[in-house]
């Protein structure tokens, strides 16, 4: 719709003209349409049906009486059956807001770099090192990451929809530059994206086809850890956050080192480099294959971006220092805590990782050196 379209189509639903110009709108197909207006410089969701008003609500998120708020406003507003998705900017990070004007309910998820809407698929890059973070719409339930090369430049990415399922990754940093072209998953394979059983065994076996005997054990810490992702629960509904435990293997590489363990050192570096091998660094990713089931892809991309991070880490081990760009506050005290490590439930970690985490935290492991 243009403004003056807008602006007449909510003068009608309202039963009178809005307060202030709107800026954005959507109408559903009951005929409610659901727009945005500003006051005092914060985006107002209104939805109006029949001459009436039926619902308003603030989008600000942050401590508007401060004297440095600089305001929040939307770009995105679309109803989804009986949800409005929306998409907010407020101190420089967006939110993704689904809201059930009915039930007076509703849930957003920060995405704090770049993102895009596919259809029923939300898709953004957030803290997970070299995945992408997806949500179905409008549910904001969890879908399985999609892996992406260069992950040190990721705060300098953006993504842009270049055709109906395939989006394109730039780094916009200095000069702009393509990295790739990923394929996101079809309707069915989005439909069936709950966790697969077995997990981590499945990425094992797609690594380690030919193995007979148990995985080497700085493998099966790497996998547990870099493809948490794949299999945690929701982040933004989870109560009390925790930082994730993907750079354990770092951890644990510098304790071998300082208890004079270097042939375990030695072996998880070997290791590493043998899992990241068969994947060249130079070459790109291409996200989801329409072929694959469901179940199929998510282990396949676990275990491509296994490859990816197995050299990311060894290069980090060798370097001492974490990617630019990157930080670990997995040993972190939390707020009002000196104990190293408090800010982790260690009941919600995987085997291998707790084993690790209980190892190393009565050493007191210094935070990993970062360039961020």
């Amino acid at each position: 719709m243009t403004p003056d379209e807008l602006r007449s189509a909510v003068t009608i639903a309202a039963g009178g003209p809005p307060a202030s110009p709107p800026t954005s709108g959507d109408i559903d197909a009951r005929g409610r349409i659901a727009w945005i207006e500003s006051r005092k410089d914060i985006a107002i969701l209104k939805v109006a049906a029949a001459g009436q008003v039926l619902y308003e609500r603030p989008l600000s998120r942050h401590d508007t009486s401060n004297w440095g708020y600089e305001g929040c406003a939307a770009s995105v507003v679309r109803w989804y059956g009986n949800r409005i998705v929306l998409v907010t900017q407020e101190i420089s990070w967006s939110y993704l807001w689904s809201v059930d004007p009915e039930r007076n309910v509703d849930e957003a998820i920060c995405m704090p770099w770049t993102w895009i809407i596919d259809g029923d698929l939300a898709v953004w890059i957030d803290g997970d090192p070299g995945l992408l973070c997806a949500a179905a719409l409008p549910s904001l339930d969890p879908r399985p990451p999609l892996p992406y090369r260069n992950a040190p430049e990721h705060p300098h990415y953006r993504l842009q929809n270049r055709e109906s399922g395939f989006i394109d990754l730039w780094a916009k940093h200095m000069e702009p530059r393509f990295i790739e072209t990923l394929s996101l998953p079809t309707k069915e394979q989005r439909a069936a994206a709950a966790p697969v059983s077995g997990f981590f065994e499945r990425v094992e076996q797609r690594l380690f086809p030919l193995l007979d005997s148990a995985v080497p054990p700085p493998a099966r810490l790497l996998i547990e850890a870099v493809t948490e992702p794949f299999v945690r629960a929701a982040r933004w509904r989870i109560p009390n956050w925790q930082p994730a435990p993907v750079w354990i293997s770092v951890y644990w590489h510098r304790h071998l080192m300082s208890a004079g363990r270097t042939a375990e050192a030695r072996e998880l570096l070997s290791v590493f480099d043998a899992i990241a091998a068969p994947l060249p660094e130079s070459e790109p990713e291409y996200g989801w294959d329409p072929r694959w089931s469901a179940r199929d892809g998510q282990v396949e991309l676990a275990a491509r971006h296994v490859r990816r991070q197995a050299r990311a880490q060894a290069q980090t081990c060798r370097s001492g220092r974490l990617p630019q760009g990157w930080y670990c506050l997995f040993f972190h005290p939390a707020p009002d805590s000196e104990a190293p490590g408090s800010r982790v439930d260690p009941a919600t970690l995987s085997p291998a990782v707790r084993y690790a985490y209980e190892v190393l935290v009565p050493t007191h492991p210094k935070d990993l050196d970062c360039r961020v």
